[in-house]
């Protein structure tokens, strides 16, 4: 960074004679001044487009039209239900997957409301920077530094998911997501949800949930309950 001098560091001494041969003091100050006004004019006619990185315009260039689609927005610790509050309060379409949980204490049960996906709230829209900008939310999936656009097939897919869980009241086996041979779930209280087939200790299970968060949910499918899906 270029330095700049300040009128309050220049000295002005009584101007010499002619006959002393040395540049007049007073004329180098009023250089050393028309040099701050050179200096100083950027930083006061910088344009508001001109930022510095971390501010709200450079972050909202990261989410210049993006598709229209639905995102995981990555949420504090515990805020989901606030982030998904805040969204619709917004007028932004949100999800926040949500199951039942029975916490038991010492001297009772207690069924408790929690997120499927710990720390994901699902948005939908174009006005990307209006989602990430919403308190709570930290950023959205990114690949390769791109917003990870998710299917609303994929979306509807969880809705059925957690539609299945509130009846059943089955509490699945988080895992991570692994690819897989696509199927559909074609009777039981699970049908019409679908997943990815796997083998584990030789048994054939299904996994439902979501590449772009690497998440899932482990659950015991018959193998005659299950179709390919394409």
């Amino acid at each position: 960074m270029r330095s700049v001098l300040s009128w309050s560091q220049c000295v002005v001494v009584p101007r010499r004679g002619p006959e002393s041969g040395e540049a007049p003091l007073v004329e180098a100050a009023a250089t050393a001044r028309s040099e701050v006004a050179v200096e100083a004019a950027p930083l006061h006619d910088a344009s508001p487009t001109a930022v510095l990185p971390g501010c709200q315009a450079a972050r909202r260039a990261r989410f210049e039209a993006p598709p229209d689609g639905w995102y995981a927005c990555c949420t504090r610790p515990r805020a989901e239900k606030q982030v998904d509050r805040l969204l619709e309060e917004r007028g932004i379409e949100s999800y926040l997957p949500a199951v039942a949980r029975v916490h038991r204490w010492r001297d009772r049960d207690q069924t408790v409301i929690v997120p499927l996906f710990t720390s994901y709230v699902f948005a939908r829209g174009q006005v990307l920077w209006r989602i990430v900008e919403t308190p709570g939310v930290y950023d959205v999936v990114r690949f390769d530094d791109h917003p990870a656009l998710i299917p609303d097939a994929d979306i509807r897919n969880i809705e059925r998911f957690v539609r299945a869980l509130t009846v059943t009241r089955h509490e699945p086996a988080p895992v991570p997501f692994r690819q897989g041979e696509r199927v559909r779930i074609t009777c039981g209280p699970l049908r019409g949800v679908e997943g990815v087939v796997v083998q584990m200790k030789n048994q054939r299970r299904v996994i439902v949930g979501l590449a772009a968060i690497d998440a899932g949910f482990e659950v015991n499918v018959p193998a005659r309950s299950l179709s390919i899906h394409a």
